[in-house]
């Protein structure tokens, strides 16, 4: 898939998905491309957190988030009004596409255990 979504949200997406245990050294990647891409401090903290300060990127990452803790796929409702409500914060089809891609990608897949 291209590169649909601007570097800054695509990356705020991915700060807002990653897993809280993920290794040290992929975290410290993540940030040094976030800050690359000319992420503050701030604005990375709040990505990880689930939000963030500007509109169309809040509105990403909200979608995202709903996307991956849904236990199953969103219902046709639950997706229409997800998607709705990115439109109103100024993303277009092919955005919200990327960015429910990247939701499910890594949406956690059911009986995935870590092994002991």
């Amino acid at each position: 898939m291209p590169d649909v979504l601007e570097d800054r949200i695509r990356l705020q997406v991915e700060l807002a998905l990653s897993d809280c245990t993920a290794c040290a050294e992929s975290r410290g990647e993540q940030e040094d491309l976030a800050r690359t891409a000319g992420l503050s401090g701030a604005e990375i903290d709040a990505a990880r957190r689930g939000r963030c300060f500007d509109i169309r990127a809040n509105a990403a990452v909200v979608l995202a988030c709903a996307v991956r803790s849904s236990s199953a796929k969103p219902e046709a409702t639950h997706k229409a009004a997800l998607t709705a409500q990115a439109r109103r914060a100024g993303l277009n089809d092919a955005e919200i596409d990327a960015v429910y891609a990247i939701a499910e990608f890594n949406r956690p897949t059911i009986g995935k255990e870590h092994s002991t």
